[in-house]
């Protein structure tokens, strides 16, 4: 019943969202704009995407290896798959990190608590950075005017980012937090990709200004769409860009248009996950015997 509920919840928000949208945009203008898009920028767009999550998977393969849980880089981008497949209609993430730890608590008999760490402080890295390069891009676009006076305390704020990150990391997942540098690589690595993503969905409308000023704000409202509260985030980029395009000089249509193509490009490689979705074979699952003092699940 309380299942049924949150996910009528999320359905009348998700609806809601889309309606505020299409109510603020021209449809027209908006169908037109993606039509005529690059298919040569677009094709592009998906290849950096799927690059992305390449190395998303392997940031969090370094955590499942740091609890003992040993995955082949196969099997790894498998269960990855899978959970951007249940993500996509789970928001938040809920649905893709719960599935891979049901799975790897079943088949490396690893405690939940462990497995629910290494999923939730990969979530956290990924979080960090994007929030670095949202605050970056903001700082060094043409929307940096909003901060006024002020853009000395924010460029503290960057700088800041990290290093607090790091000392909290620490504290609180001292067990992970040796894989810190490699992951955050791998965390600058998929954000990277996710850049040259939007770049060429960018180009791929027509848009040849302020492009930096369009990926700032499409990765501060990323940052909005962990909330789980629409699925996949759809409704809530879009808002974003209509409730900011007048004060930072957008082109609201472009906006909408722009998020919407992610959300397809997102949604394709995400339903791949769909060909995969029954329980993997443990095959590619070992159990670190000097970490554990356990045998192999396989």
């Amino acid at each position: 019943m309380k299942k049924n509920l949150i996910l009528a919840a999320k359905l009348t928000v998700t609806g809601l969202a889309i309606v505020l949208v299409f109510n603020k945009v021209d449809l027209n203008e908006v169908g037109e704009t993606i039509l005529k898009a690059s298919p040569i920028y677009l094709f592009l767009a998906l290849l950096l995407f799927f690059l992305s999550k390449l190395f998303a998977a392997v940031r969090l393969k370094y955590f499942f290896t740091d609890i003992g849980v040993i995955l082949t880089s196969q099997y790894n981008f498998r269960l990855y798959l899978i959970g951007m497949f249940h993500n996509l209609y789970l928001p938040g993430g809920v649905g893709g990190d719960g599935y891979k730890v049901y799975i790897l608590h079943q088949q490396s008999k690893k405690p939940v608590k462990k497995l629910i760490s290494a999923v939730l402080f990969d979530r956290i890295n990924g979080l960090v950075v994007l929030l670095f390069l949202a605050v970056l891009l903001s700082l060094i676009s043409s929307i940096s005017f909003i901060y006024g006076e002020y853009d000395w305390a924010v460029w503290l704020l960057l700088f800041l980012i990290y290093p607090v990150y790091a000392i909290l990391a620490k504290w609180l997942f001292p067990t992970l937090h040796k894989s810190l540098v490699a992951t955050s690589f791998y965390s600058f690595m998929t954000q990277g990709m996710q850049l040259v993503c939007t770049y060429f969905l960018l180009l791929s409308l027509g848009v040849d200004e302020n492009i930096m000023a369009y990926q700032a704000l499409f990765m501060i409202a990323s940052i909005l769409t962990i909330v789980p509260v629409t699925f996949g985030g759809i409704g809530v980029r879009e808002m974003v860009f209509i409730a900011s395009y007048q004060t930072l000089g957008l082109d609201r249509d472009i906006g909408v248009s722009f998020s919407l193509l992610f959300f397809v490009i997102t949604a394709m490689i995400s339903f791949s996950g769909a060909f995969l979705w029954e329980k993997p074979k443990e095959n590619g699952v070992l159990v670190d015997k000097d970490k554990e003092g356990t045998v192999k699940s396989s």
